[in-house]
């Protein structure tokens, strides 16, 4: 089941004392989380590649703003302000395919502001000036996403949401044979349509996922050795895992681990 999909972005937790996240099952959100920026400011938080696109509330009284940003296609800097508390929504992959005119495949590593997008643009204040988490995830639900459910295209998300969970079960080694086999439809339909509505290959998106698996694997209690995670994960060796790791994350699997352990990751994160 996609809802099994753990997308994460480890660098915003570690840019907050405190992280709040709430899982969202049955939804085609993966979860609403909170932080406020302890990075001085001016120093990037990196943002590393998911599949997911995000909605982004900077939760300042006097400023209040709001942003939908796609999946970065690389590791890519992003600046959060000191001081600063973030709102956000992070959709599943191929959870969100349009909000009003934007497609999901117009906002690979692209971002806009969404209040030009909303008739009531009130809920964006509304949501930045509420301090509780719970509340405004409600503000969103009723203010926001109604609008964006209204865009939900019924055969073609199916569609795409069976690929994505298949990509997921086969740690992105899934041959086009098979989703031919299981989906009815050629490969080369199967191709056009991930493409058209995601904005990037399932080729792509494959190794997104598969990176996902591996952050993951890196980020568990329970120990494995890299050969083991790159096995399990799906990279054909060490080399494969320690390339493509570099490439979206911008450090090797090991000093990621390294990384984690020294910042005591799980004392960041609250659950809700």
């Amino acid at each position: 089941m996609i809802t099994e999909l753990k997308i994460i972005q480890p660098f915003f937790v570690l840019s907050s004392n405190v992280y709040l996240k709430r899982y969202a099952p049955g939804s085609v959100i993966s979860h609403f989380y909170k932080f406020k920026c302890t990075v001085p400011s001016g120093r990037p938080v990196m943002v590393v590649p998911d599949g997911s696109t995000d909605i982004i509330f900077e939760c300042d009284p006097e400023r209040p703003s709001a942003e939908i940003c796609g999946t970065v296609n690389k590791s890519t800097p992003d600046i959060f302000r000191q001081g600063k508390t973030y709102f956000g929504v992070r959709f599943l992959p191929g959870g969100l395919l349009q909000f009003h005119d934007l497609l999901a495949k117009d906002l690979a590593d692209q971002r806009y502001g969404i209040s030009v997008f909303l008739h009531d643009r009130s809920c964006i204040e509304a949501i930045c000036c509420e301090t509780d988490f719970e509340r405004q995830i409600r503000l969103f639900m009723t203010h926001i996403f109604t609008e964006i459910n209204k865009n939900i295209r019924g055969r073609d998300q199916l569609c795409l949401m069976q690929i994505i969970s298949q990509i997921h079960e086969q740690n992105g080694q899934l041959k086009m044979t098979d989703l031919e086999k299981s989906l009815h439809y050629t490969k080369r339909h199967i191709s056009r349509l991930f493409t058209s509505l995601t904005g990037v290959s399932i080729k792509r998106f494959s190794r997104y996922l598969r990176f996902q698996s591996a952050m993951n694997s890196l980020n568990s209690s329970d120990p494995k050795t890299l050969s083991q995670i790159a096995a399990e994960c799906g990279y054909y060796d060490q080399t494969h895992f320690q390339k493509e790791f570099r490439e979206f994350s911008s450090m090797s699997p090991g000093q990621f681990h390294k990384l984690l352990q020294a910042s005591h990751y799980y004392d960041h994160l609250i659950i809700r």
